[in-house]
């Protein structure tokens, strides 16, 4: 498996981007809904480009661990906001297989949205979803700054199982982008 690691200035670099993109295309959100938890920190950051203060959370699972989709995508929080006759710009991390942006688009139109937009950092060829606006398409598995000590702790499991030692994985994610200091805590 490819890993393409992010650290935060990449993360605002690309968010800041997008923001433009959005920006120069008219549409200006009434209500910013990130998707929990990947969506937080994107759509947190739009919110203050754009001077919006209206914010909600969706809460959404799809995966088990690294690489591996749950059965289901479901909706584990609904947003608690009146989104009725709104502009709903939809924020996620990465549309990897489409499947949380739909759960999401689904569920805000039921609750009689005007108009929805989406937006990822990233964009996978294989999502039934294009969102309307993204920064990257990769086929790569992305780690996000907010889930470096997560993704270690998946990654490590997944090493170990096929027969890394402790110090081969180390080496292995600090390889791939991990930055060193964040290994060598989780480590000690």
């Amino acid at each position: 498996m490819e890993y393409l690691v992010q650290n935060w200035q990449d993360t605002f670099d690309k968010t800041f981007f997008l923001f433009e993109q959005i920006h120069q295309s008219g549409f200006i959100p009434d209500i910013i809904v990130g998707i929990a938890r990947g969506g937080w920190v994107p759509s947190r950051l739009l919110a203050d480009f754009f001077f919006i203060k209206m914010t909600a959370n969706i809460k959404i699972e799809a995966y088990e661990q690294i690489g591996k989709m749950d059965s289901t995508v479901k909706i584990i929080q609904d947003i608690n906001i009146d989104v009725k006759a709104k502009k709903v710009l939809i924020v996620d991390d990465i549309a990897d297989s489409g499947l949380s942006l739909e759960l999401a688009i689904n569920s805000l139109e039921e609750k009689g949205c005007n108009e929805i937009k989406t937006v990822t950092l990233y964009y996978k060829e294989q999502s039934k979803i294009i969102p309307d606006y993204y920064a990257t398409k990769t086929n790569a598995w992305v780690i996000f700054p907010w889930e470096y000590f997560e993704s270690i702790k998946e990654l490590n499991q997944l090493f170990s199982q096929e027969g890394l030692g402790k110090e081969e994985i180390i080496m292995k994610l600090k390889t791939i982008g991990i930055p060193s200091t964040i290994v060598n805590s989780y480590f000690m």
